[in-house]
């Protein structure tokens, strides 16, 4: 094998671990996340294609600051995404903000230890690697458990459209129902 592409192996790996399992199980988690808060059934198109190219493109940054010896540029990133989000009314999409960004940034951390570890040590990062990708299949798993019966007392189904809205909604923010005064029930 050619020694450069010996040298580049453990950034492919790396990056790529960061890149795919990073996708695939921070996505996993939002949609959950958003499914939950949304109280939906069906699919969910939970982020577009622009929340998914800043979601690749923190983790390669957070990779690359820590190659270089800059975390400080990660507390930079995370300072001026968190200042655009924190003003926002709805609370629990800024939760689900944090909990996406939060795994992106473990995802960028698992990638920048392969690169720094996946030769001397390769069953340990192997060892690591699975062990990570376990936990997050443990906490999507956890997340597409069904709701409890408190959970959607929160919640009330439109008769009109059949969405979701909050208990207290006088009018569905969906089809423009105008819900009875006297209706406080949740349907089930």
């Amino acid at each position: 094998m050619d020694d450069t592409l010996i040298e580049l192996l453990p950034y492919m790996v790396g990056f790529a671990f960061t890149l795919f399992a990073g996708h695939y199980y921070v996505r996993a988690v939002v949609v959950e996340m958003y499914r939950l808060k949304e109280n939906h059934d069906g699919p969910i198109n939970a982020s577009g294609y622009t929340s998914m190219l800043i979601g690749h493109s923190e983790r390669i940054i957070f990779v690359v600051a820590l190659l270089i010896s800059q975390p400080l540029l990660i507390g930079v990133w995370l300072a001026i995404k968190a200042a655009g989000e924190w003003r926002k009314a709805d609370h629990e999409l800024y939760q689900i903000f944090l909990v996406g960004t939060a795994l992106s940034l473990m995802y960028g951390v698992a990638g920048f230890l392969v690169i720094e570890h996946v030769f001397k040590n390769p069953q340990l990062i192997l060892i690591g690697l699975l062990g990570f990708v376990l936990i997050n299949q443990g906490l999507i798993t956890l997340l597409e458990r069904k709701p409890t019966p408190a959970f959607n007392s929160t919640r009330k189904t439109c008769p009109q459209c059949a969405e979701s809205v909050k208990t207290e909604a006088k009018v569905c923010n969906h089809c423009g129902h105008a819900f009875e005064p006297t209706t406080g029930k949740v349907s089930e």
